[in-house]
């Protein structure tokens, strides 16, 4: 699985009973030997830019090992060295940027140049919207810890607007897609304290469920993985996602890899 992946399927684990540490464990140990010699973390299946897995394989070490070592502080000086000019790119730097109110103003300030006159935001400043940039772009203010202002209205209620009549979201004109939902969701769960998004995140959480194949899961372990982080932060019922967890965590490969 690549590498840009682990970090959701580690997160998951978290939620599963302590006999799911081995799985953790060997996970992260997989991902420290796909560390390159200029700091990056790349494998031969990765998919994402160098930069989206360098940042995804830090923040996965961050969950077991919050301080930084050698391992990390090689991967952030990497990512320091990197153009972030794409939105997916520069949502990450907020967990690698001087956390001074100085840098996070100027972050939060660059962030809000990529905002349309509709709400969302495009992967490029300038660029169309899309549903995806505009999740990175609120993730990236959520974790700043940006004031809610008026574009911040605009763009949950950009997303509101995109869900699809079956709960799902996707990218204009396609069908509804297990993965961008279950991240609208997980992204809508963090602002449910300032805006109404409750009835979307509970229409959500059904769609993922309905999607879901006989005997429990989805097509893919990503799609399995981020539709899990996305109902189980929403529901009250464990029966309905049990098994797919428990599948999850048996389709580990022996290296630790997904």
């Amino acid at each position: 699985m690549p590498l840009n992946f682990l970090r959701s399927f580690l997160i998951t684990l978290l939620f599963i009973a302590n006999w799911s540490q081995a799985s953790i464990d060997t996970g992260i140990q997989w991902m420290k030997i796909q560390q390159q010699a200029d700091g990056r973390f790349y494998s031969s299946g990765t998919t994402s830019t160098p930069i989206q897995a360098t940042a995804e394989a830090v923040k996965s070490l961050a969950l077991t090992a919050p301080a930084p070592d050698p391992v990390t502080r090689s991967a952030r000086d990497y990512i320091h060295g990197q153009p972030l000019d794409h939105l997916e790119d520069l949502h990450y730097w907020p967990a690698f940027a001087p956390s001074d109110v100085e840098t996070k103003t100027e972050l939060i300030n660059l962030i809000n140049r990529y905002s349309r006159a509709n709400g969302g935001f495009g992967d490029y400043i300038g660029n169309e919207h899309s549903v995806l940039a505009t999740v990175f772009a609120l993730n990236s203010l959520r974790d700043l810890s940006a004031p809610n202002t008026a574009s911040t209205q605009t763009a949950i209620q950009y997303l509101l607007n995109a869900q699809k009549s079956d709960g799902g979201w996707a990218e204009e004109g396609n069908y509804s897609s297990i993965y961008i939902t279950a991240l609208v969701s997980q992204l809508l769960q963090r602002y449910r304290l300032e805006f109404n998004v409750t009835n979307a995140t509970a229409i959500a959480t059904q769609f993922l469920l309905q999607q879901q194949k006989t005997g429990g899961g989805w097509e893919t372990s990503l799609d399995s993985a981020q539709a899990l982080l996305a109902i189980i932060l929403n529901s009250t019922n464990a029966s309905t996602y049990q098994v797919a967890l428990e599948k999850l965590n048996a389709a580990q490969a022996s290296n630790g890899s997904w």
